[in-house]
Formats: structure tokens, sequence, C-alpha cells
């Protein structure tokens, strides 16, 4: 069952009409099936996958993205990641992998999601969107993102 609601931090494309969340139940399109799925979480496989196998963690709760998280939110962040970690194990084989979040602008979706990588990357290009350059700008690891919570309560006025 999902708690997804349509909060007044979703950006609009006009004032009349909002732009609505894919993630979220009234307006999901069931285009691929779920991997894994309990009472916070739900992972699926990336429609447009960027690596060997990609998947995303999408919660339950509408949460728009990394950079809105509190405190409050950790044990929710740690569910995401432990069940990813989880996958990652039992699906890598021994290849690399990577957790995170994209950030603000360079996030497709305003709901909250945690991408699930197995390299190597589908195209050399793509792992740039993947890799934590520059102060965490534009991609944040899901380790990074929990350490910032545990210290500072917050992650967007700590970046």
């Amino acid at each position: 069952m999902y708690v997804c609601l349509p909060l007044e931090n979703i950006r609009k494309k006009s004032k009349k009409e909002p732009l609505h969340c894919i993630f979220c139940p009234s307006h999901k399109q069931e285009t691929t099936l779920p991997v894994f799925e309990d009472e916070h979480i739900i992972i699926f496989p990336d429609i447009a996958p960027k690596a060997h196998r990609h998947y995303l963690v999408i919660p339950k709760v509408h949460l728009r993205d990394i950079d809105s998280l509190r405190y409050e939110h950790l044990p929710l962040l740690r569910r995401m990641a432990e069940a990813g970690e989880q996958l990652l194990r039992a699906e890598s084989n021994g290849a690399p992998t990577k957790m995170g979040f994209h950030r603000y602008p360079f996030t497709s979706v305003d709901h909250l999601h945690l991408h699930l990588l197995i390299l190597p990357y589908t195209a050399f290009w793509k792992r740039i969107k993947y890799e934590p350059l520059f102060s965490y700008k534009w991609y944040l690891p899901i380790d990074v993102a929990i350490r910032l919570l545990e210290e500072k309560a917050q992650i967007s006025s700590t970046m």
C-alpha cells in the first residue's frame, strides 16, 4: 500500500497543472515488475538502465529528493540502503557496484529514488552522471547521505 501524497514542494509545469509524480500510485504506470517490496519501499529495474544492471529503490512515502530529507528520515534511508545492499550482493557476482542519489537539478523525477548499479556502465560516458564529483554537487553516495543526516540532521545546507 503506497502512502504517496502530493506535496507543495513538487515542481509544477504551470500554476494550473501540477507535474504528477510517476512513482506515486495514482500516476504510476506498471512498466516493470518489482524485484522486491515491503511496507516501506519497492525496488524495480530502471526502464533506461545506465549499467549492466540498474535498479531503483523507491520509498512508498512521497519525499521530493535527497536534499529534502531530515534526521527523522534516517530509518527509511537505512532501510533503502539495507535492501539495496542485499540485492546488489545477490545479483552482482562480485562485479563493482554503486548506490547513490542524484541531486537537483540533475534529478529526473521529483520522488526520492536510490540508484543501484552493477557495473560496467552501458556506455563509458554514462558513468559521469553517477560519480560524486565536485563535492557531491550532482550525485551523493548512500553512505555519505546517511553520515550527513547522522551528523548534521539534514543534507541540503551541508553541501
